[in-house]
């Protein structure tokens, strides 16, 4: 198997996602009162909601590191 070197933009891409799926986690109880809506977080903070996947792309997909999920009543965050 042959390593494969991530240039260090896409790795810094990957840990802001993180930061921002963790973000979205501590926040779960404020986001329930959007239950059914596509939330943005970036920076840790929110950013946006929308009504649909689509609008939540077209609105944040081009900001680097940008966490979106789809806010359920439910303990479940779906990584979109």
């Amino acid at each position: 198997m042959e390593n494969v070197l991530l240039p260090d933009e896409v790795i810094n891409s990957f840990k802001k996602f993180k930061r921002n799926y963790e973000a979205a986690n501590s926040m779960y109880n404020e986001l329930k009162e959007h239950v059914g809506k596509y939330v943005a977080i970036d920076n840790g903070s929110v950013i946006g909601f929308t009504d649909t996947y689509q609008d939540a792309k077209e609105k944040f997909g081009n900001i680097d590191g940008v966490f979106i999920e789809l806010v359920t009543d439910k303990n479940i965050f779906w990584i979109l």
